[in-house]
């Protein structure tokens, strides 16, 4: 029997899963459907219209294409007339909205370190 003060755990930790190339979270975009709101647009519609819903939108290891954000963003863009509206959502991305890349950053002692 082996003597279980010699013995050591290995423990790995698995990092969060990555976006494939070509892909990314939606996590910086929670924000939109209450930017569409302001704009008197409602946004189920708009996120079905490119196969998302409010509960993908709100998860944040949600993973899909670049080119699904951006239709998103134009259909966004053409309905309310607005040319920021990317803009306008990403003012409220928050380091946390990052994952582990903004929560690195926000515990980094300066920027060269980030």
């Amino acid at each position: 029997m082996p003597n279980r003060a010699h013995t050591k755990a290995s423990f790995t930790v698995s990092p969060p899963p990555l976006p494939f190339p070509g892909n990314m979270r939606l996590a910086p975009f929670m924000a939109l459907p209450a930017v569409l709101r302001e704009f008197g647009q409602e946004p189920q519609g708009i996120l079905a219209s490119v196969g998302l819903s409010l509960e993908l939108i709100a998860d944040t290891d949600t993973i899909v294409p670049f080119a699904t954000v951006d239709r998103l963003l134009q259909q966004c863009r053409d309905l309310t007339g607005c040319e920021y509206f990317g803009l306008l959502v990403g003012q409220r991305v928050s380091l946390s909205s990052l994952g582990v890349v903004g929560f690195a950053m926000k515990s980094a002692e300066n920027v060269a370190t980030a």
